[in-house]
């Protein structure tokens, strides 16, 4: 390990008030980073959870995850548009509807700004959106394009 003045030497022109700096700062970055594993591992875990069937406790961990990756990244981040994806898949199934469109046209929007509308999460994204139809003025829901073609359930992205 490199001790503090051999460290000072190593940097040369930065000099020590960089050096100090730097260094107060590590322990504020190790901080950052441990509260975004949690919050890949809260995006994870609810994918788990839903599949078991709990899906309220999903959706708490899903806007955990959400909101941690938002102060953390910020609102235009793509690990943001993939939380928004997943909790929106997760509403749809919940029977959430005006929800869900919601939570997925925010997840295209910021995968077409971060990532282009050629991009693949980008096209699972749009296509999720596709299928949450709004629901018919009868009150019923219309046939989605999953259940009228027999496509596949939304798709979950992973952190």
């Amino acid at each position: 390990m490199l001790h503090a003045s051999g460290a000072r030497r190593v940097l040369g022109r930065r000099g020590r008030r960089d050096f100090d700096r730097d260094r107060r700062a590590l322990p504020i970055f190790v901080r950052a980073n441990a509260r975004y594993d949690v919050a890949i591992t809260a995006n994870n875990l609810a994918a788990l959870v839903a599949a078991r069937g709990g899906r309220a406790e999903a959706a708490r961990l899903y806007a955990r995850s959400l909101a941690l990756k938002t102060r953390l990244l910020g609102r235009e981040h793509p690990d943001v548009a993939m939380t928004s994806n997943n909790l929106a898949a997760l509403e749809a199934d919940r029977g959430h509807g005006a929800t869900a469109r919601r939570l997925q046209k925010r997840a295209v929007a910021i995968f077409e700004r971060a990532l282009g509308t050629r991009h693949p999460k980008t096209r699972i994204a749009r296509d999720n959106l596709a299928s949450y139809a709004p629901p018919a003025r009868s009150g019923r829901p219309l046939l989605t394009r999953r259940e009228s073609d027999g496509a596949a359930p939304s798709r979950v992205l992973a952190s």
